[in-house]
C-alpha cells in the first residue's frame, strides 16, 4: 500500500479520507457506494509525480480528514528526472 505524505510523516493508519487537487483533477479514494457525487480518481493507483506530469500543476492542495479539514498546500520547487 502506498503511503500518503501526511500519512508518512505522522504515521498516519489511512484511516480518514484524503484528497490531492491539482489542475482540474481529484485524486482520493473514491466512495465504493458513489453516494457523494462525482468520485475521485483512485489515488491508490497513481504516484504525485504522475499527477505533477498530468496536469503540470506546480501547486497540489492536500486535504487530509475531512472533518477537521486539514489543508495543505504542496509547491514543486524542482523536478528531478531520476526514478526509484
Amino acid at each position: 500500500m502506498q503511503r500518503w505524505p501526511r500519512q508518512r510523516l505522522d504515521e498516519r493508519t489511512n484511516s480518514h479520507l484524503f484528497e490531492f487537487l491539482a489542475g482540474e483533477g481529484r485524486w482520493g479514494i473514491p466512495d465504493p457506494d458513489g453516494d457523494f457525487g462525482p468520485q475521485p480518481i483512485d489515488a491508490r493507483k497513481a504516484r504525485l509525480s504522475d499527477i505533477v506530469q498530468e496536469t503540470g500543476a506546480k501547486t497540489i492542495h492536500y486535504l487530509y480528514d475531512f472533518g477537521d479539514s486539514w489543508d495543505h498546500v504542496i509547491k514543486l520547487e524542482k523536478c528531478s528526472t531520476t526514478r526509484r
